[in-house]
């Protein structure tokens, strides 16, 4: 009785579907598809669910005669497949990023103790070569224009092509395309002494790319970001840009001049320095306060350094008083802190 019951019982248990290997599919361009298909075993399956790694991905059930049906990311599932009903998986996986990247679909299935899984893999790789993928402007001082960086570009191929302009620019930040080497299509070709064709009928072997940066409408601190270019084609490449804008000049302490609570009578001086390497700073002096009870005065020290005396006259009547100073520079931009305090009866 032992011997047949043994037999019999991994025939009523759930059983757990293999593992599959990875389907690998080799290098494919930044802006195609990864496209990946799976055959599904010809037993009998009712699919309950269907589980993908990336929610990018576009799956589909391929069944034949019958048109593919578009299964959700997550999400039940009410599909019953005959035995020998030969369905495959097929998956769609937009390219966007260069490198290796691995995903998988997990099909479950009613009476299985684990998924069917199916992972597959793909390197993502440009169809372009730069002569650098990152521009790193360095420190560039608050108000200037940074020296132009420029980049060439060319597809691995040596196929000629077509660049769009590139979109969502970093603030601060311009970039010209030049073609080069550029060729025309025959019927296009320019006719004559002096006459050009067209820029959309341009196509070249090489491209460079002249980026610059302005940072007069941006604040202190990193500024940059991953830019994308597209070919006419949709092919992709990225481009990292980077820099640091630095203030040229910079006040110690930070935060604004306070004095504080003064007795009446009393005079009272707020000193301030300034940190000037560039030797940006042109003039200074205080808005929005009496220029009877306020003086102010500055002074070279060497080493690049600005000492700032806020004077304040004990003429100055009883109550609280708000200003600014402002420091001017020789590009005509201007720093600006709080002066504040009061003065007691």
């Amino acid at each position: 009785m032992l011997l047949p019951l043994l037999i019999v019982l991994p025939l009523l248990l759930p059983q757990v579907p293999a593992q599959t290997p990875p389907q690998d599919l080799g290098p494919i361009s930044l802006g195609k598809f990864a496209v990946a298909q799976f055959a599904l075993p010809s037993q009998a399956l009712d699919l309950t669910r269907v589980e993908a790694s990336c929610a990018c991905q576009k799956i589909e059930l391929l069944l034949p005669g019958k048109k593919a049906r578009i299964l959700p990311h997550r999400g039940v599932l009410q599909i019953t497949l005959p035995f020998g009903h030969q369905g495959r998986l097929r998956v769609f996986v937009p390219v966007t990023q260069e490198g290796k990247k691995r995903e998988s679909l997990r099909l479950w299935c009613k009476g299985q103790r684990a998924p069917f899984s199916f992972p597959f893999q793909f390197e993502g790789v440009s169809p372009f070569s730069l002569s650098q993928k990152r521009v790193a402007f360095g420190e560039v001082l608050l108000g200037k224009q940074a020296a132009v960086i420029r980049v060439r570009v060319k597809r691995r191929d040596g196929q000629a092509f077509s660049l769009l302009p590139p979109r969502n620019l970093p603030k601060g930040f311009a970039v010209q395309v030049m073609p080069l080497g550029a060729r025309f299509d025959k019927d296009k070709r320019p006719q004559g002494p002096g006459l050009k064709a067209r820029t959309s009928s341009l196509s070249s072997s090489a491209a460079l790319l002249s980026i610059s940066l302005n940072t007069t409408d941006l604040p202190p601190g990193p500024a940059g970001g991953n830019l994308e270019f597209k070919s006419v084609g949709g092919e992709t490449f990225h481009l990292w840009l980077s820099a640091k804008v630095k203030d040229p000049v910079t006040l110690l302490p930070l935060g604004p001049l306070v004095f504080g609570l003064v007795p009446r009578g009393r005079r009272e001086i707020a000193k301030r320095l300034v940190l000037d390497p560039g030797g940006w700073l042109r003039k200074v002096r205080l808005v929005g306060l009496p220029k009877k009870a306020f003086v102010v005065r500055w002074k070279k020290l060497g080493n690049k350094r600005v000492l700032i005396e806020v004077l304040l006259s004990p003429k100055r009547q009883a109550g609280s008083f708000r200003g600014k100073l402002v420091l001017l520079g020789e590009d005509g931009s201007r720093r600006e802190r709080v002066v504040v305090g009061k003065v007691l009866n």
